[in-house]
C-alpha cells in the first residue's frame, strides 16, 4: 500500500445507513440517509490531508434493548496536517436530538444536540485506526424528573421537575478506559421528603474518574449531590430552608448485569429535622429522644449499595455536638432501619421494620450490633464513643 497515492473524489445520495448495522453489534439503526460527498487524498499508502467527507442525512433511529435515539444526523470527517503525522477527525452530530427509555415512554432526555468526535493519528490504509480516541459532549438536555426516578426506593417521591445535563465523556482505544463528567441542574423539584411536600432545588456532578470498557465499571470519586428545599410559606416548617450536601470518597457502578452501586459518602446537612417527621408517623417517639435527633449542623459518612431500586446504608456515622448516631437502613417498598444514639447520658435504639417503628432504651447496643452483624458488618468497625470521650 505505501507505493499508492492519488486522489478520488464522488457524491452520491445515501437511501438510509441500515448498511451499517452488522458494524453496530447489539444496536438497531434505521434512517439516516441523505446527500453525500467524498474526497480521499492518499499519500504513499496513508490518508493525507484534503481527505473530507460530509453528509446531512435524514432523522436516524438507534436502538438498543433499553434506549432509543432519534433525530436528524450530519457526519463530516477530514484529515488535515502534513508529513507522516496528520491528523484525521470524523465527527458525528444529531441535532435536536430525543433520547427515550423504551421500557417507560415519558422518560426522555431532549437537547440541541450530541457531538461524537473521534480523532486519530494512524491513518495507514494497510492497518488502520488502531489508536484513536473519542469524546462526546451534549449541553443543555432536559429531562421530566418523575418518569426517570421511578425505579428508585418509594420512600422518596418526586411528583413533578425539570432537570437540565451538560455531559462530556472522553475515551481512548488503546487502554479502552474514559472518563468524563456529568452535571445536573434542576431549580424546581417537586414532591415529598419524608411524607411533607416540598419544592426544592437540586445540582448533581457525576464526576467519572475512570471508565473501563473490559470491566464495565465506573470510577464516581469526586461526585456531588446539593439539594436545598424552598422556604415558601406553604412547606412544612421543618422542611422548609432545609439543605443537604454530600460528596462521594469512593464509588463504584457496576454495569455488568443489573446495574449495582457501591458509595461511601460524606454527608453535611442543616439537621435531622426531615427524618424526624418520618419516624413521627412512623410511631410515638420519647421527647428525649426528639430533642437528641434533632442534630443540627450534622456532618457524617455512609457507606451505600444501590441494586435493583432497593438503597442500603450500613453503617451511617453522624456526629452533631455531643450526640453521636451509628445506623443502618435498607429503604425499598419499604423502610428497615437500626439505629443507636448516645447523647450526653442518653443511650437508646431504636428499630423500624417494614415501616414499623419501635424504641429500645435497655438494650440499644445490642439491637445495633445484630442489625450490623445481619448486613455482614462487624460491630468492632464501627465502636461508640464512651460517655467519658464526650
Amino acid at each position: 500500500m505505501q507505493l499508492v497515492s492519488g486522489r478520488l473524489e464522488g457524491s452520491a445520495t445515501i437511501p438510509s445507513l441500515r448498511f451499517l448495522r452488522h458494524r453496530l453489534s447489539g444496536l438497531g439503526l434505521s434512517g439516516g440517509g441523505g446527500p453525500l460527498t467524498l474526497t480521499v487524498a492518499i499519500d504513499h499508502g496513508r490518508l493525507a490531508e484534503g481527505t473530507q467527507l460530509k453528509l446531512r442525512g435524514a432523522p436516524v433511529v438507534l436502538e438498543s434493548d433499553r434506549l432509543a435515539l432519534r433525530g436528524p444526523l450530519h457526519l463530516a470527517a477530514r484529515v488535515v496536517g502534513e508529513g507522516r503525522t496528520p491528523r484525521g477527525t470524523l465527527k458525528l452530530e444529531v441535532t435536536p436530538v430525543t433520547l427515550a427509555l423504551r421500557s417507560e415512554p415519558e422518560a426522555t432526555v431532549s437537547g440541541p444536540a450530541v457531538v461524537v468526535q473521534v480523532t486519530t493519528r494512524d491513518l495507514d490504509l494497510a492497518d488502520p485506526f488502531h489508536d484513536w480516541g473519542v469524546t462526546l459532549d451534549a449541553e443543555r438536555l432536559k429531562a421530566p424528573l418523575a418518569p426517570w426516578l421511578r425505579t428508585i426506593p418509594k420512600t422518596l417521591v418526586v411528583d413533578s421537575g425539570e432537570v437540565t445535563v451538560d455531559t462530556h465523556l472522553s475515551f481512548a482505544a488503546p487502554s479502552e478506559q474514559g472518563k468524563g463528567h456529568i452535571h445536573a441542574v434542576s431549580d424546581q423539584v417537586h414532591g415529598r421528603l419524608a411524607g411533607r411536600r416540598v419544592s426544592a432545588s437540586v445540582e448533581a456532578v457525576l464526576a467519572i474518574d475512570r471508565f473501563s470498557v473490559p470491566e464495565r465499571t465506573l470510577e464516581l470519586a469526586g461526585s456531588e449531590l446539593s439539594f436545598r428545599a424552598g422556604s415558601a410559606p406553604s412547606l412544612d416548617h421543618s422542611v422548609g430552608g432545609w439543605w443537604l450536601k454530600a460528596e462521594l470518597d469512593r464509588g463504584s457502578l457496576d454495569l455488568t448485569a443489573s446495574p449495582v452501586l457501591e458509595a461511601t459518602a460524606h454527608v453535611h446537612a442543616r439537621d435531622a429535622r426531615p427524618l424526624l417527621d418520618f419516624l413521627a408517623e412512623l410511631g410515638s417517639l420519647p421527647h428525649a429522644l426528639t430533642q437528641a435527633l434533632t442534630l443540627p449542623n450534622l456532618e457524617g459518612r455512609a457507606q451505600a449499595h444501590l441494586e435493583e431500586g432497593k438503597l442500603g446504608l450500613s453503617p451511617i456515622r453522624v456526629t452533631s455536638g455531643d450526640t453521636e448516631v451509628v445506623a443502618t437502613t435498607s429503604m425499598g417498598e419499604a423502610l428497615d432501619a437500626t439505629m443507636m444514639v448516645h447523647s450526653g447520658p442518653l443511650s437508646l435504639g431504636l428499630g423500624i421494620a417494614h415501616n414499623n417503628l419501635s424504641v429500645n432504651v435497655l438494650n440499644g447496643d445490642n439491637l445495633l450490633r445484630t442489625a450490623l452483624l445481619a448486613a455482614g458488618r462487624s460491630p468492632r468497625e464501627f465502636p461508640m464513643r464512651a460517655p467519658a470521650d464526650r
